[in-house]
């Protein structure tokens, strides 16, 4: 198992460099079985120890959508958007710790981070999770059982999160 950027994961299975991918967004070829597994809760967070937070959005690079999709729900209606960008999600829960600024996240990743809370008043944005792989004639006795697990495990664990 390994962990990578959602922008990485199509490429990283048509490449056939993995077998299985768990992502948030459709890969809309013929050729893949997509699974929906549920939703995955996403909220606006904001360090606990400062009370001036700047109008900056923290997101991964500037592809990155999250921030965006979160303002658009929320029908906020921004002139000017500032964003910094911290490469990987580690980097941007950091950033909002020290006080630089807001960022979109899963509400999962707050039990890791006591320091951070959720915007007072901020609505929750709900990002599909898909198991991804491609169509065969046949799949290995291993294949076959990641796949049950997954489909059993991950869908309990989003609702449990939610």
């Amino acid at each position: 198992m390994s962990v990578r950027e959602l922008t990485e994961l199509p490429a990283l299975i048509q490449s056939g460099q993995v077998d299985i991918i768990i992502t948030c967004g459709k890969i809309n070829r013929h050729q893949y079985e997509e699974v929906y597994l549920g939703d995955e809760i996403n909220v606006l967070v904001e360090s606990k120890k400062f009370d001036d937070i700047p109008e900056v959005y923290l997101d991964h690079h500037p592809e990155d959508r999250t921030t965006i999709e979160y303002l658009k729900i929320h029908d906020d209606k921004i002139s000017k958007l500032t964003r910094s960008y911290f490469d990987n999600i580690n980097g941007i829960l950091a950033a909002v710790d020290a006080g630089l600024g807001r960022a979109v996240i899963p509400l999962h990743m707050l039990t890791e981070y006591k320091s951070l809370q959720v915007v007072r008043g901020e609505r929750k944005l709900k990002v599909p999770v898909y198991l991804c792989y491609l169509k065969q004639p046949f799949y290995s006795k291993l294949h076959l059982e990641a796949l049950d697990v997954i489909k059993k495990e991950v869908p309990r664990l989003l609702s449990l999160l939610s």
